[in-house]
């Protein structure tokens, strides 16, 4: 059984955004602190939510 392409994509992006996470405050402007992180994967969810027929469930 395959992924929906959506679910897929929202997977790979939130991989991509845990990856420029940096909790030490000497990071670079791309990555991302606590707050930042947590807005990212948000706004990734949300997108896929809107994506969807209804609100995903995850069980």
């Amino acid at each position: 059984m395959a992924d929906d392409p959506a679910l897929s994509l929202a997977l790979s992006d939130i991989f991509c955004v845990a990856d420029n996470y940096d909790p030490d405050s000497d990071r670079g402007c791309e990555e991302f602190d606590d707050a930042a992180l947590l807005n990212e994967v948000h706004k990734i969810l949300a997108r896929l939510d809107a994506a969807s027929d209804g609100p995903v469930r995850y069980e």
